[in-house]
């Protein structure tokens, strides 16, 4: 990106210059070539180039749009209202590179923009903001020699006088521990409540026709990157098309078909799951024990999955965590009260409700922001199938050699990788040991 600034033309296309000589050079990078060879496409020694006008204003000497978002026309993490039909979207403050890589943003579906399962309670808001966001420094010499070229991260708190961050945080009251919506001294969460609470601005309603659109118009699901500018109050928002293109297919987002094969061979077969992809890299099981599970010591049962967590995680070993009831719940009743942190190395959860918890399946909003951002599956099985397919086959499971022997838990290595299907669009999962 271009500040464009300089008051010499010479200057001003010299680094235009340079700027498309890097953007030649990055088909050599391993992103793009990777992403050449996803879609198919042989490598070819001339590509166009285009030049846009950045999307966003001034604020001082920094440059940024109020928003930016990447939206789907399908999500494999629908959470009840939501279907996967009706798509997902992410947005951040700021520059889009904070979506594109990944960090804190907010994630809704435009058919129900007040439904955010990541801001279900005060702490899941907290720990969820987004707390940086990138912007242009315009005083700064253009620099196009590394990453991020003139583009720096700023904190929220550093632009909170900005209209932006006025118009599109809640503030935290700390006395009562509750998030106000509005401009109030305090910590700001980037709740983009004006929006997505109020309607003061159509954005799931514009992102809805142009995903239905594109999904329509291209014959596939489709991706779309758009930014909005929203100055001051005076003026009224623009919403910038920046880009459509084919959702990318990939080792898991690919096309997923579970045969009857596969199902009647599986050891776990879940008919409610969220998630999709192939995975074939998990060596590790920690089941939680039916046979010794006692409901009132849920919590002991946290710690000891947090230890063999540790231990997994430390060693780069993802595993397949499989208990009762509600994994993550603040009530240690229905389910394994643990924290993310105790199972921060888990590759795939399973909820498990076979009567010995009273509780119905959450739907793993617990760790809503986790397992969607890592695409962790999670799926939910019962007692009762309508395949007449086992749910779990425990026999298989408790007659496996053991690494480690809890009180509660059981931890077995198998010497060769489980297969672990997710059927995104059908909602059901399996996993077999080949």
């Amino acid at each position: 990106m271009l500040a464009n600034r300089s008051t010499d033309f010479s200057t001003r296309l010299r680094e235009v210059i340079e700027a498309i000589k890097l953007v030649y050079a990055s088909t050599w990078f391993e992103g793009p070539r990777a992403f050449s060879k996803a879609v198919g496409q042989r490598r070819q020694d001339s590509m166009a180039v285009i030049l846009q006008q950045v999307a966003g204003s001034q604020y001082q000497q920094y440059f940024y749009p109020a928003i930016s978002g990447v939206a789907l026309s399908y999500n494999y993490y629908p959470v009840p209202p939501m279907q996967s039909e009706d798509g997902i979207a992410h947005l951040a403050l700021g520059f889009g590179k904070t979506v594109v890589e990944g960090k804190q943003s907010l994630r809704f579906s435009p058919a129900f923009p007040k439904h955010l399962p990541q801001f279900s309670t005060v702490d899941d808001m907290l720990a969820n903001t987004q707390r940086n966001f990138y912007c242009m420094d315009m005083a700064a010499p253009a620099s196009l020699h590394h990453e991020t070229s003139n583009l720096i991260l700023r904190t929220i708190d550093n632009a909170d006088n900005e209209y932006p961050v006025r118009y599109l945080s809640s503030t935290y009251i700390p006395e009562e521990h509750r998030v106000r919506d509005g401009n109030f001294p305090g910590p700001k969460v980037i709740s983009f409540a004006p929006i997505l609470k109020y309607g003061s601005y159509p954005l799931p309603e514009i992102l809805k026709q142009l995903l239905a659109q594109g999904r329509e118009g291209m014959g596939c699901e489709v991706e779309i990157e758009f930014a909005v500018d929203i100055a001051d109050a005076s003026q009224s928002p623009v919403f910038y098309f920046l880009q459509l293109r084919p959702i990318v297919s990939d080792e898991n987002n690919q096309e997923i078909h579970i045969t009857r094969q596969e199902k009647e061979q599986a050891f776990l077969y879940a008919t409610h799951a969220l998630g999709h992809g192939y995975f074939r890299h998990i060596h590790d099981i920690i089941f939680v024990d039916p046979k010794r599970f006692d409901r009132t010591c849920t919590t002991e049962i946290a710690q000891e999955i947090s230890l063999c967590n540790k231990k997994l995680h430390n060693h780069k070993r993802p595993y397949l965590l499989i208990g009762p009831g509600r994994w993550g719940t603040a009530d240690r009743w229905l389910g394994i009260p643990v924290q993310w942190g105790d199972i921060s190395g888990v590759a795939a959860i399973v909820e498990v409700q076979d009567g010995s918890i009273p509780a119905e399946a959450s739907q793993g909003t617990h760790f809503f922001q986790n397992i969607t951002s890592l695409g962790i599956p999670y799926m939910m099985t019962t007692t009762k199938n309508q395949h007449s397919l086992q749910s779990i086959n425990w026999t298989w499971l408790l007659s496996l050699d053991t690494s480690f022997q809890g009180t509660y838990i059981t931890h077995v290595t198998l010497p060769h990788p489980i297969h672990l299907k997710v059927d995104g669009t059908q909602a059901e999962a399996a996993a077999w040991y080949p």
